[in-house]
Parts: C-alpha cells; sequence; structure tokens
C-alpha cells in the first residue's frame, strides 16, 4: 500500500516522535497554501486527536483491511463554517453590488471569414480556350480507321 501514496519523512530537527511528528503536519495541513495530507495509521490514539482536530481525512489501518473513516464532527463543523462564508459573501454582493476591485474579464472577439475560403476560383483546365482573335478554337476530332477483317471466307 505505501507505493500507492508519497511518503513523506519527518522534516523536523532533531527529530521528533513519530506521534507529535503525524500531528504537526495535520495541523499545518489545514493552513492556507500548505501541502494537503490524507494520514493512514493503526495507532487509536493518534486517530482520536485527529478526530478532535478535524480537516484532515483519515485512514485506519485494520488487520487486512484500510478503512476511510466519516468526517469528524470537527470536520463537519468547518464545512459548515465554509458553507455560511459563502453565503455572506453571496448577500454582500446582492446589497453593495459588484466589487469595484473586481477584474473585468475579457471577451474574445468574433474570428471573422477565412480567407482562404475567399479566394477566386480557378479556371478548370478542360474548357474550351478562345484564340487571340476572340474566335473559339475548335477541337480535333479524331477520326477512326475503317476496320477490315483479314483471313478466310470459304
Amino acid at each position: 500500500m505505501k507505493w500507492k501514496f508519497k511518503v513523506v519523512y519527518c522534516p523536523h530537527k532533531p527529530a521528533r516522535s513519530a506521534r507529535e511528528c503525524i500531528l504537526r503536519l495535520a495541523r499545518r495541513s489545514k493552513e492556507p497554501n500548505k501541502q494537503k495530507y490524507i494520514i493512514a495509521t493503526q495507532d487509536n490514539q493518534i486517530l482520536e486527536e485527529l478526530r478532535e482536530f478535524g480537516g484532515v481525512p483519515l485512514l485506519s489501518v485494520k488487520t487486512k483491511s484500510v478503512l476511510l473513516e466519516k468526517p469528524s464532527e470537527a470536520s463537519l463543523g468547518e464545512s459548515a463554517d465554509d458553507i455560511e462564508l459563502a453565503r455572506v459573501k453571496e448577500l454582500k454582493k446582492e446589497i453593495l453590488g459588484e466589487d469595484p476591485d473586481a477584474k473585468v474579464i475579457k471577451r474574445k472577439k468574433k474570428k471573422g471569414v477565412n480567407p482562404l475560403s475567399m479566394l477566386k476560383s480557378k479556371k478548370k483546365i478542360g474548357t474550351i480556350q478562345k484564340n487571340f482573335d476572340g474566335e473559339k478554337k475548335t477541337r480535333r476530332r479524331r477520326k477512326k480507321k475503317p476496320f477490315t477483317v483479314t483471313g478466310n471466307d470459304n
């Protein structure tokens, strides 16, 4: 299983215990613009502390199975806060109008006609061409030679 996921090594100097390091990485993953982690462990104490902490997906490893746990109460509370913040922003836009600092999105202009499709059509090669005098040039007609049968007519 460890080959499917990236293994993170302890960045602490001097090295901390595994429990402290995991909890520290989980806390840091909640900060904006930090790397997010899914934590898999068999240690029930670490799982309990992370459930209270919230905001980190947990995998518990028991015998031959790996279980993805349901979000804890703390995690659900955080997601409710995010939903409320989004709703407050919507109401603020409705009341105050558009934000003057918001960038105006430039739309692409409608593209014109393909210039290659607008070229004049070329003259066909098989058409009858006129002489310099303006008269039509007559085509030569090929005459068939008379067919004679040779042989014995007995």
